[in-house]
Formats: structure tokens, C-alpha cells, sequence
């Protein structure tokens, strides 16, 4: 029924219609409210009523729609507040609220595509947002948020379109969205952005990176033609210092005291293991309430109490230990089920890929193995063990490249 000019209101004898799976009404001019009778069509997968002048506000009956994967109310004149009960509806996968005037918030609602464009949502973007790790498409332009870009963005790791364009967000443009595999698209035009633009991934893809009057924005890749970031004056180390970076791109300053009481003076019950590099324990950082491991090695260098030189790297422990522990050590707790299987095959192949290809200096990792594969407390894969690690000159490089290419 989409497309051929139907006048009037949505029939309360709709509700009737309790074994029809697809309702498409859109592209008419139907007027009025959404019958509460909806609530009836429980074997319903999609509803398609954009592009009508329908009014009031979504009935919170919807919520009973527990089949409902595909939800379009765009384009209407929908007023008040998003039901919560939407959560309810476990399938829905779509949801286009866009161009209405409707508010509030969408409660925790998973889905796969989302668009909430040329609204009156206000304040700041909603941090929840980041638990849709299904999220594909996000279409947030035209509103009044405020605010930062939340960090949670960086969990959307199926993410492949982003549009922040129209609103008044500030601070920076988050790096860790350049750490998303699939996102090709990003737009933040016209909001009052400032810092650095990154340069990974989205970042270089001048024609999926839209940045348009946030004229206090800098840096970025030449060809996005932006102003050079003016560095501020480097404050000088205190000596006998780690730094260590395990809080995003913010860095800790570690002393060899504060190792000492981490590991509870290197003691043997923290040992993880050693190699041919150096020892490794388990150690916690108790003003930041950190687990980290500590690698005693011939990097970053520190002093003991004594004056002689301390060397060691500290990394965030990963609690779920190695991909070789999962694979083959018999324990009933320690199951990878196929979705996982295919998780950590893509975050090491996004893992090398960024060895390759977005490292100022290619590094081929040379050891490659499920014993090299950690996982943290979130099942992400992690690369580690860089100890036969190459760097690839750039004659090597874009020979690699051109065979590949051939």
C-alpha cells in the first residue's frame, strides 16, 4: 500500500491483521495517531509508515511487537517522548525516527542501523549508545547535541557510517575511531570542533571524512589542507620515570618504587613467565586500581633506589590469558563458540593490518601464533611478543606492494 496516496486516518481494524508480517503504509497521506490495536500484530517483522503526516506520539504498545526487526516512522509528526518500551522489542535491527519532533532518549535498544536526524534531541549523545556493538549505521545529524564525542563510540566495532554533522559538539575528534575496521564514513561538519585530526584509516579517506567549519580543527593528512597543530612546549621528564601509556592516549609516569610495590617487590608468586627478552609479572598499580603486566626488559629506562638502570615495559594484563590456552588446554569453562572464533580472527588480521599499513615505519610481526594472541577481559584480541619483530624498509615495502598488486 507504499506509494498510492491513501487520505486519512490508520484503520483501528488494522490490529486485525494478526498474521501479516510486513506493513508498508509509507509515501501516502495518512493523518492522526497510530491505532493502539497495533499492539495486536504480534507475528510482525517490519512497519513502514514514513513519509505521512501522522501525529501524536509512538504508542508504547510497539513495545509488544517482539518480532519487529524493521521500525520506519520517519518523516511524520510524531511528538513527545521515545516509548522505552522500544527496548522490548529484542529484533529490531532498524529504526528511523528521523524528521519528527519527537525527545527523550531510546533507552538500551541494540540494533543495526539507527537514524535520529533533524530532531530536537539536545544535550549530550547518549554513552549507552556504545553498547550497540551490532551498530552498522549511525545517523545522528541536525541536532542540538552538545558535548564530546562519547569514547564508548570505539567499542562500534561493525560500524561503517557516522554522521555528526549540525549539532554543537566540542573537544576533539576521538583516534580511536580510527581504530574502527569498517568505518568508511564520517561526518562532523559544522559543529565546534578543535585539536587534531588523526590520520588513520577514516581519517585519510578525503572522500569519507567530512570536517567542514570547525575552524579550530589542525593537523590531519596534507591533503585535507587544514593548519598545522601548534605543539606546546614539552615539559621535561622527571628522572628515573616510566612512562606508560594505559589509559587511552593518556601516559603515566611510573618510578621504579611504584613497580616494586606493584609487584609486591618482583616476588615470585606474580611471575607470569620469561623469555630470552626478560622476566614477566603480574603486578597492580593501587592508585589507579590498574592490573598491568611488567616486563623487565632493555626499553624504557628507570633507575632502583641504587642508581643502577631499570629497563621494563608495562602493558594492561589481559585477563583471558592466550589464544593457545583457549584452543587446546581441556577446560569446561573455555569454549570459543564460532562468533568468537571470527571476533579474534578480525581483530588480528585489523591488528597486522595496522602493523602494514598505518605505522610510520611498516613492522612485520615475524611470530605470528596463538600463544602470541591475548585477550582481555572483553574476549578482544590482542598482538603481542614483538621480540623477532622487523621493521620493513621502504624499498622492501613497496616491493611487497607491487607483488601484491601483480
Amino acid at each position: 500500500m507504499d506509494g498510492n496516496q491513501i487520505i486519512g486516518s490508520i484503520p483501528e481494524g488494522i490490529g486485525n491483521l494478526v498474521n501479516q508480517d510486513v506493513v508498508d503504509m509509507a509515501e501516502n497521506f495518512l493523518v492522526s495517531e497510530i491505532p493502539i490495536s497495533i499492539r495486536n500484530l504480534q507475528n510482525l517483522e517490519a512497519l513502514y509508515l514514513g513519509f505521512n503526516q501522522v501525529t501524536g506520539k509512538i504508542p508504547s504498545s510497539i513495545g509488544n511487537l517482539s518480532r519487529l526487526s524493521n521500525l520506519d516512522l520517519s518523516h511524520n509528526k510524531f511528538e513527545e517522548a521515545i516509548p522505552l518500551s522500544l527496548g522490548k522489542c529484542k529484533n529490531l535491527q532498524t529504526l528511523d525516527l528521523s524528521q519528527n519532533k519527537l525527545n527523550g532518549n531510546l533507552g538500551k535498544v541494540k540494533l543495526v542501523e539507527l537514524y535520529v536526524d533533524n530532531y530536537n534531541f539536545f544535550g549530550e549523545i547518549p554513552k549507552a549508545l556504545g553498547e550497540s556493538l551490532e551498530l552498522r549505521i549511525l545517523f545522528m545529524q541536525i541536532n542540538s547535541f552538545e558535548g564530546n564525542i562519547p569514547q564508548s563510540f570505539a567499542s562500534l566495532r561493525s560500524l561503517e557510517s557516522l554522521d555528526l554533522s549540525g549539532n554543537t559538539l566540542s573537544g576533539n575528534i576521538p583516534p580511536e575511531l580510527q581504530k574502527l575496521p569498517f568505518l568508511v564514513s564520517l561526518n562532523v561538519s559544522f559543529n565546534q570542533l578543535e585539536g587534531e585530526v588523526p590520520k588513520g584509516r577514516v581519517y585519510k579517506n578525503t572522500s569519507g571524512f567530512s570536517f567542514f567549519r570547525n575552524e579550530k580543527l589542525c593537523g590531519g593528512i596534507p591533503e585535507l589542507e587544514l593548519p598545522k597543530c601548534i605543539d606546546e612546549k614539552p615539559n621535561k621528564r622527571e628522572r628515573g620515570l616510566i612512562p606508560v601509556a594505559l589509559f587511552g592516549d593518556a601516559y603515566l609516569c611510573l618510578s621504579y618504587k611504584e613497580l616494586l610495590q606493584a609487584t609486591q617487590g618482583f616476588a615470585s608468586s606474580n611471575l607470569i613467565g620469561s623469555g630470552s627478552f626478560g622476566i614477566l609479572y603480574k603486578g597492580v598499580l593501587h592508585q589507579q586500581e590498574k592490573i598491568v603486566a611488567v616486563k623487565i626488559i632493555t626499553s624504557c629506562t628507570s633507575i632502583d633506589y641504587k642508581g643502577n638502570a631499570v629497563k621494563a615495559l608495562v602493558f594492561e594484563f589481559m585477563h583471558n590469558g592466550s589464544l593457545e590456552s583457549w584452543l587446546h588446554e581441556k577446560h569446561e569453562s573455555r569454549y570459543l563458540k564460532l562468533v568468537q572464533r571470527l571476533d579474534i580472527a578480525i581483530d588480528v588480521a585489523n591488528a597486522i593490518d595496522y602493523l602494514c599499513h598505518d605505522c610510520e615505519t611498516p613492522i612485520v610481526h615475524c611470530d605470528l601464533k596463538p600463544t602470541n594472541v591475548l585477550l582481555d577481559n572483553d574476549m578482544v584480541a590482542h598482538v603481542g611478543d614483538f621480540e623477532l619483530a622487523k621493521l620493513l624498509s621502504s624499498y622492501t615495502s613497496n616491493m611487497c606492494n607491487k607483488h601484491l598488486n601483480d
